[in-house]
């Protein structure tokens, strides 16, 4: 039994070669760093946030594949004139975009679907939906640090500062900086808009955004939730500053660090399991 690739199938094939062997020659820096991007010093010290988004807007683009085949269908040899252009633009888009660690894959994917969208057309709308989730989730804590940087991080430091003061707790604020002494003597931290959890609201506007490719909610349901997410998400960002500082506080700054390192990936896990079961209950009824 002989098994025939379809003109489709050839295109397809075809578009994967042109991203290997344009990325060769084009991205070299991907395919020198790329064990260095996924290096657990490398993780550890930028996060992982990245790749889990990524991961996540596969699993979407999988899930959505039926619905992208579909589309590829349309075109014959070549996408039209205006997809062309649009191809065209979003790869060289890549080109010009200026070269960075955390965003050197982004940019790859970029010129991929720049080749993708002039053989196939319109059938690139959802995976360039998802590359938009993609590359919000990278720019969002670039733009905070760059425009907000000390707006954002101070109202964090004076809601963490003001809830242990209320339980009694001796620790100052100066800016960014929090200053306490702990059982082992006194410790400084500088908070900034990363450490104040733009990562992590990053993360939760792309997978809320993930969810709404997936399972739309009505306007007048969408905003309240979005809100009470954008809330929740503070809140946790919060919490998990606390408990960074009463580590800190009764078992030294050795504790502080390993909470730092350790302490986003219990907590946002759990809030976003709660949310997402409210979500979903919107979505039922």
């Amino acid at each position: 039994m002989s098994y025939q690739i379809t003109p489709k199938g050839k295109k397809l094939v075809l578009s994967l070669i042109i991203c290997i062997i344009t990325s060769r020659i084009f991205f070299y820096d991907f395919w020198a760093n790329i064990g260095t991007l996924l290096s657990l010093s490398y993780l550890q010290q930028h996060g992982v946030y990245p790749w889990f988004v990524l991961f996540l807007c596969f699993v979407w683009l999988w899930q959505k594949r039926a619905k992208i085949s579909e589309k590829m269908s349309i075109e014959k040899i070549y996408a039209r004139p205006p997809f062309i252009i649009l191809g065209l633009t979003l790869f060289g888009l890549a080109l010009l975009l200026p070269s960075a660690s955390k965003c050197i894959v982004f940019q790859l994917l970029l010129a991929c679907a720049g080749i993708f969208t002039i053989l196939f057309g319109v059938a690139v709308y959802i995976p360039i939906l998802l590359l938009g989730v993609y590359g919000f989730t990278l720019m969002f804590p670039i733009v905070i640090t760059k425009f907000a940087e000390v707006q954002y991080s101070v109202a964090t430091v004076w809601a963490v500062v003001s809830i242990l003061k209320g339980f009694g707790y001796q620790i100052l604020s100066q800016g960014q900086v929090i200053q306490f002494s702990g059982l082992s003597g006194d410790i400084a931290i500088f908070i900034d808009s990363e450490c104040s959890g733009s990562a992590s609201m990053a993360v939760f506007i792309a997978i809320f955004a993930l969810m709404m490719i997936d399972v739309k909610l009505p306007a007048k349901k969408a905003i309240p939730i979005f809100i009470f997410g954008v809330i929740g998400t503070t809140l946790q960002n919060v919490l998990r500053l606390i408990i960074l500082i009463v580590s800190g506080y009764y078992y030294g700054k050795d504790a502080l660090w390993t909470a730092h390192s350790y302490a986003g990936y219990i907590i946002f896990p759990i809030w976003f399991a709660l949310f997402a079961f409210v979500y979903l209950r919107q979505v039922e009824q």
